[in-house]
């Protein structure tokens, strides 16, 4: 195992109801990838990105190499195949741990999987088999998986792909919601990575922040 180092997935939904808010989408996500760029440490960063299809936009790349989103970039439209995208996203991130020699290994594994609606598209993987793998990962090999849910029950949902109420968190949908909702994960990321936290559970002052945006 490589002390130090992560292995960053983002699973970001992209279906046609993120159309109202694709800016501060964008804007969000864009400073979380900075502030990630500010800690210590090597680092990998994953993007898949999901509407009723599934888009592996960014492969394990460099931390320090990962660019923005723009307008061209995240362009929201379509059905909501959240199962398929997160299965997609474990699958490589599995195959890709496994070919590594284990001192090479990350000593981090982070999955955060965002959606503002329920599955309704997917083709490939069912709920029961998601929360199985979920499970398999974190019980087994210590993969960190955090889950952001607008309109819908997020800890409900959560619950169903294995991830437990802790790392759960429903986010205003709106503009104040949306910054805060990232800016948590990515607080509670970088101090899980300075190993000043022990897990990526969400804090007390996380969900006041929903709160006050009006969730």
């Amino acid at each position: 195992m490589k002390n130090g180092s992560s292995d960053i997935t983002v699973v970001l939904d992209r279906s046609g109801s993120m159309s109202s808010l694709s800016d501060e989408v964008i804007g969000a996500f864009n400073s979380f990838v900075d502030e990630q760029k500010q800690v210590a440490g090597t680092a990998v960063f994953s993007l898949i990105q999901f509407d009723d299809q599934y888009e592996v936009y960014l492969d394990a790349v460099e931390l320090g190499k990962v660019g923005h989103l723009d307008r061209t970039t995240y362009v929201p439209r379509g059905l909501t195949a959240l199962y398929d995208a997160v299965g997609t996203a474990i699958v490589a991130t599995g195959k890709r741990l496994a070919a590594m020699d284990e001192a090479e290994r990350p000593e981090k594994i982070v999955f955060l999987i965002q959606t503002d609606g329920a599955e309704n598209a997917s083709s490939r993987y069912d709920g029961r088999t998601i929360q199985a793998m979920i499970r398999h990962q974190r019980e087994n090999y210590a993969w960190e998986f955090v889950f952001l849910g607008a309109n819908i029950d997020a800890g409900s949902v959560a619950a169903d792909l294995g991830i437990d109420q802790g790392r759960a968190m429903q986010y205003a949908n709106n503009a104040d919601g949306t910054r805060a909702a990232f800016a948590s994960v990515s607080d509670n990321l970088a101090r899980f990575r300075r190993g000043g936290k022990k897990d990526m559970s969400y804090e007390d002052q996380d969900r006041q922040a929903q709160r006050s945006a009006g969730v």
